[in-house]
């Protein structure tokens, strides 16, 4: 038996179809040029909304007041560079052993982090601190 004759219809479609896939439009066979494409910004707000605490952004950190401690260590560093023998020097010694243990102390609790920073990181403890330790040195145990 013999196939049914295809209609001249099938055969337009069939050949639009495959025209359309290959491309061709019947033009002259150029594509249009292409959109420009603008660069893709960076999406932050992941990283915006990962630094940002659970309760909100953080209040900015209060300035901290040394004043008490650097007086407190200029009167230690006096006294124990004044001292000449252990006796003398046993109550500056006692009170800046205490100051130091308690500062070494804090630096495991996190709302005193910016104290202790704020006291390593000061150029006037820090030379207060030297000088205690050279004259302290010099004391004969």
């Amino acid at each position: 038996m013999r196939p049914p004759p295809r209609s001249r219809f099938s055969w337009i479609v069939v050949v639009s179809i495959g025209a359309a896939a290959c491309g061709n439009r019947g033009d002259s066979g150029q594509r249009p040029p292409p959109a420009p494409v603008a660069p893709a910004r960076p999406d932050v707000t992941a990283a915006v909304d990962a630094a940002t605490p659970p309760g909100g952004p953080a209040a900015p950190s209060p300035v901290i007041d040394l004043t008490a401690d650097r007086t407190n260590l200029r009167k230690w560093t006096d006294a124990i560079c004044a001292c000449k023998d252990k006796e003398c020097a046993a109550s500056p010694s006692r009170d800046y052993s205490i100051w130091e243990k308690e500062l070494i102390l804090q630096r495991d609790v996190p709302d005193r982090q910016p104290y202790v920073t704020a006291v390593e990181a000061d150029a006037v403890l820090r030379e207060l601190r030297q000088r205690y330790v050279a004259c302290s040195r010099k004391i004969k145990w």
